[in-house]
């Protein structure tokens, strides 16, 4: 499922305009990635959680090349399924 798909599920199931379907869509996943940057995680209870987890520097091979490249320390986003989302999807 897309954005846009989704903007139109929410549209019909709500009874609203795709405009604003669109919005409340945007304003959701300003909110989570807010939340992300601003306190480490954003969790949806029956969804996931949503975190910031930093990964350590690490040499990497550049399959093309073979040559021994430095990545360095970085932050990046996760999500890990809450366990009655993973028994939804098991069904």
């Amino acid at each position: 499922m897309t954005k846009k798909d989704l903007v139109d599920f929410m549209a019909e199931d709500l009874g609203m305009t795709k405009k604003d379907a669109g919005m409340v869509i945007t304003s959701f996943l300003k909110g989570v990635t807010k939340g992300i940057v601003e306190d480490g995680k954003t969790v949806l209870v029956g969804f996931g959680t949503f975190k910031a987890v930093d990964v350590d520097a690490c040499e990497r091979r550049n399959p093309r090349t073979q040559e021994v490249v430095q990545v360095p320390a970085k932050r990046v986003p996760r999500w890990k399924a809450s366990d009655k989302l993973k028994e939804l999807v098991n069904v």
